[in-house]
């Protein structure tokens, strides 16, 4: 199926328009921007150097061509239900939407974007009552339904287009298969609602996974941050574990070494000791000798000297 966007200036077309095709996994186009993109100049440009003609001619050839795009939600300026043959294509080729706004809503809106050659004058407010006195007719003859946009929020007008659209059996939204989502056209026959490249449904999926990924971040640290506080206890006590071990086999080995040293020691004091009477018992043999030594020489001497003295008392 194929959904046109149309109204005012200011209305939203864009904004609903990029929402409502991520809901339905369609494609989105603006056909504003498409004539910016072909012509390689933003609209007042081309409204400066071909005027307000110029540039419904681009337009009337841009809309023909999207309007042929199957599954898509296109949103077309606010001038484009001007040309006949604009209005005829859009309801012959897709389901129309019309997103009404007052004019004090309207101005509110526009006034942020200046980029509208239409409203480069000096009284906005009077200019956007002209132009929809002028094109209120032709806005409801082209659309097949209205959706007021004054005071609902974005995503409040998608579910309300979403739900006219499946009432109106424009489109079904049946239970998803895993991993793919379908969208049926009016008429019964069924195209797949998915496509290859779809930049605003990949921007939606990587913002889901980022807030998932946010939300389940305190929940992850808190684990991740107590499982590496119960390894760092495990760890810190198997290392206080290892170090008393060190330490005991130190100790150990300090005991060893220190008796090892004090029985070496004792030896050592007794060996000295035994040499040391060694050299006692030495010294009192060699004084006995010399003292028996001593003694047999004065006892010979004395022998002798008595013999002398008999040998002289005989001789007398």
């Amino acid at each position: 199926a194929r959904i046109f966007l149309i109204g005012p200036m200011g209305s939203g077309k864009s904004s609903v328009g990029k929402s409502l095709a991520r809901k339905l996994q369609y494609h989105f186009y603006d056909s504003d921007r498409e004539i910016e993109m072909r012509c390689g100049v933003d609209i007042p440009t081309i409204f400066e150097f071909e005027g307000e003609a110029g540039f419904r001619k681009r337009e009337r050839k841009v809309i023909s061509e999207l309007a042929e795009i199957p599954d898509a939600v296109i949103a077309t300026g606010g001038g484009a239900i001007l040309n006949r043959a604009n209005r005829k294509t859009l309801r012959d080729n897709g389901y129309v939407i019309l997103l009404a706004v007052e004019i004090e809503e309207q101005l509110r809106r526009v006034s942020l974007n200046r980029n509208r050659p239409l409203l480069q004058v000096g009284d906005v407010e009077a200019k956007l009552r002209s132009l929809m006195d002028e094109r209120r007719s032709l806005y409801e003859s082209t659309a097949h339904h209205v959706v007021e946009t004054d005071s609902s929020r974005m995503q409040n007008v998608v579910a309300k287009i979403s739900r006219h659209l499946i009432r109106q059996q424009v489109i079904e939204l049946p239970a998803p298969a895993p991993g793919s989502s379908r969208a049926t056209c009016r008429g019964g026959s069924t195209k797949s609602a998915t496509r290859s490249a779809k930049p605003a449904n990949k921007r939606d999926s990587t913002s889901k996974k980022t807030t998932a990924a946010k939300l389940n971040a305190p929940t992850a640290n808190k684990e991740q941050k107590q499982t590496n506080k119960q390894t760092g206890s495990s760890k810190s006590s198997r290392q206080a574990n290892s170090r008393t071990n060190a330490n005991s086999k130190s100790d150990k080995s300090s005991q060893t070494a220190k008796n090892q040293s004090a029985s070496q020691r004792k030896q050592e004091s007794l060996e000295a000791r035994d040499r040391q009477d060694g050299t006692k018992d030495n010294n009192n043999n060699a004084s006995v000798s010399k003292s028996s030594s001593t003694n047999s020489g004065k006892n010979g001497r004395k022998n002798k000297s008595y013999t002398k003295r008999g040998a002289s008392q005989r001789r007398t």
